[in-house]
């Protein structure tokens, strides 16, 4: 599984929401394309109403995290408006899912991040939710009305039940056929990677 939240359209010009991997990998690429402007309530319901069902239903053995922070709100290069305690809040969410899924595996590598101030807190606040497993369920802040909107069409067009379905029709086709899910898991990666980007 592939996830990237991310400004849209923006460069490199990838990421629509209707790329959704090819050929046996068909379902397993979640685009969340945002506009420019979005923050942590934005950025933050989309975790939890679209993003944390779906690697749930995924039950990954780890997850990687390209950590990209040039959706910082000070950012020189990006046009969102992410926080550092927003990037906090998105590394509650995975380490929970870390935690629940696959034994606390994860990984984050550093991506982006060009503001150097900003991007110290980020890190900062990330590196304290990765030290401390308490930290695992502070709330995003509310979204406002416009913000609701767009992400109940970003739901409403990809939906974790319809996300969901892709993904078991990508894993079938991973896993191939006649083969038990236990069988799969033996011998396919099940790697979750999660993008939070411009």
């Amino acid at each position: 599984l592939f996830a990237s939240l991310h400004q849209f359209p923006f460069y490199p010009g990838t990421g629509a929401i209707d790329e959704q991997g090819r050929d046996a990998g068909l379902g397993a690429t979640l685009n969340l394309p945002l506009p420019q402007g979005c923050g942590d309530a934005e950025y933050g319901a989309l975790f939890d109403h679209l993003l944390v069902p779906v690697l749930r239903s995924f039950e990954p053995e780890i997850i990687l995290v390209s950590a990209g922070f040039d959706a910082h709100e000070r950012d020189p290069l990006g046009g969102m408006n992410v926080t550092a305690r927003g990037f906090g809040l998105f590394a509650q969410r995975l380490c929970a899912i870390a935690d629940e899924a696959c034994e606390g595996r994860i990984v984050l590598a550093l991506e982006g991040g060009y503001d150097l101030d900003a991007l110290e807190a980020s890190v900062g606040e990330t590196v304290r939710v990765l030290s401390d497993p308490t930290l695992r369920a502070d709330e995003f802040p509310a979204p406002s009305e416009p913000a609701r909107e767009l992400v109940a069409t970003l739901v409403e067009e990809v939906g974790p039940d319809e996300a969901a379905q892709l993904l078991e029709m990508a894993a079938g086709k991973l896993r191939g056929a006649g083969r038990s899910h236990k069988q799969a898991a033996a011998h396919e990666d099940r790697t979750t990677t999660v993008r939070p980007r411009v």
